[in-house]
């Protein structure tokens, strides 16, 4: 999932959780991080689009910026029909990437 140019990479290089979908592509980038529309293959949700968020790490380098830290917390919290529901959250402990899954919300 690097920069979201290289979708040939294969499931042994995913992570676990990653393999459980289907990347299409990045969607969005903003200021903290990359966005990717992805699609489920478990069979009881097959082809259901989900959002994966890929946090940019701390400017000072040490690893996952405080913001992201908030905007998880904050998602935990809320449960409402404008804001967008939290689905999971993901670390990859190699490079301390934060990756959280998000309900898609189609424009």
């Amino acid at each position: 999932m690097g920069d979201g140019n290289n979708r040939s990479s294969s499931n042994s290089e995913k992570p676990e959780w990653l393999q459980q979908y289907n990347l299409i592509g990045k969607i969005g980038e903003g200021t903290y991080g990359l966005v990717f529309l992805a699609k489920t293959k478990s069979t009881a949700n097959r082809g259901k689009s989900i959002a994966i968020k890929k946090f940019k790490q701390s400017k000072d380098g040490d690893g996952v910026s405080p913001t992201a830290i908030r905007e998880i917390m904050l998602l935990r919290e809320i449960a409402h029909e404008n804001v967008v529901k939290l689905v999971n959250v993901h670390i990859n402990h190699t490079d301390m990437s934060l990756f959280s899954n998000q309900s898609y919300c189609s424009p």
